[in-house]
């Protein structure tokens, strides 16, 4: 009794002498801006454990390491982007409850300078879900395909025509990875 009193006295104490820098803080000023072309880019995927259904690809200017947007990654997404490229491609899992319910598996193409989405299409509900690695999802060398490797835990590589947003589901019995 004698502790929680004291501890109200400090806190209303402390509630009075609240400093006024907190006034000084202007608030941020939000703009709309497209990421230059030639930027070197860092893109830090966050697959942070506490927010896993809620992941996020910050992209970072390579050079003055500032921040210069972010993406949305899903339910451990992952992340490719081509080379020369001016697509990103993110394949996701959400789910209608974010961690149960139905499950929709999509890959969303965003313009990698305005970070919009330019398009999204429905693959297989079998692709892996761990943390990022390159090999889970590439791209074929003229563009036109993804590879994006499964576990049922059979393993399986789905291959996406781009243009035609169709799959087909490619037996890969042992092998993990897309190489």
């Amino acid at each position: 009794m004698r502790f929680s009193g004291l501890l109200l006295g400090a806190t209303a104490l402390l509630a009075t002498m609240t400093p006024s820098f907190a006034e000084d803080i202007a608030p941020e000023k939000l703009t709309v801006t497209t990421i230059p072309a030639d930027m070197q880019r860092v893109y830090l995927i966050d697959l942070t454990i506490f927010h896993v259904a809620d992941g996020k690809v910050w992209i970072l200017d390579g050079d003055k390491l500032e921040l210069k947007g972010m993406l949305e990654l899903g339910f451990l997404g992952l992340f490719y982007q081509p080379p020369k490229s001016d697509k990103i491609y993110i394949a996701s899992t959400f789910y209608d409850r974010l961690t149960r319910g139905n499950r929709a598996d999509v890959v969303t193409v965003y313009d990698a300078n305005t970070l919009q989405i330019v398009d999204e299409f429905p693959i297989p509900l079998k692709r892996v879900m761990p943390i990022q690695y390159r090999p889970l999802m590439q791209g074929s060398s003229d563009g036109k395909l993804l590879f994006i490797q499964n576990a049922t835990p059979a393993t399986s590589i789905t291959v996406t025509n781009i243009a035609k947003k169709s799959s087909v589901e490619l037996p890969a019995p042992g092998c993990y990875g897309t190489y």
